[in-house]
């Protein structure tokens, strides 16, 4: 993952936070630390994320987004799909890489995968998609 692709990325949220903010619909965005990849799997890390993520674009529909951040985060974008349905969508993402990493080691992991949500509406008490990628922003400057 390039500077240019997180970028690129996080130009995409935006323009899809601004049409939900003009046409009232929703939009969620959801990061994954994937590090338990890098920790169990240290030699094929990166190989083995880029596969994760190839299957788990296979899976979404053609108007979301799923894109490495850095090492070992990763950020999906779904326009017009509120809060519960995107967290829906990103356990199945986690089981996924949970499945392929047990067949991988040969043994059963059951590690959780922290995941971040963001949604717009906000709902009460959440963190607002704005002030998410701002985050996301400066975390891939740094």
């Amino acid at each position: 993952m390039t500077p240019a692709d997180t970028i690129s990325f996080l130009a995409h949220a935006d323009l899809e936070l601004k049409r939900a903010e003009r046409y009232r619909i929703f939009v969620s965005l959801i990061v994954l630390d994937l590090s338990l990849v890098c920790k169990h799997l240290p030699q094929a890390c990166e190989t083995t994320l880029k596969e994760i993520i190839d299957l788990a674009a296979s899976r979404l529909r053609c108007t979301d987004t799923v894109t490495l951040l850095d090492n070992s985060r990763v950020a999906l974008l779904f326009p017009e799909t509120p809060r519960q349905s995107a967290m829906i969508v990103g356990q199945r993402i986690t089981d996924l890489v949970r499945r392929n990493l047990s067949e991988r080691m040969g043994e059963q992991i059951e590690e959780l995968v922290p995941m971040e949500t963001a949604s717009y509406p906000d709902a009460a008490g959440a963190k607002p998609v704005k002030s998410f990628l701002e985050e996301l922003a400066d975390r891939s400057r740094n």
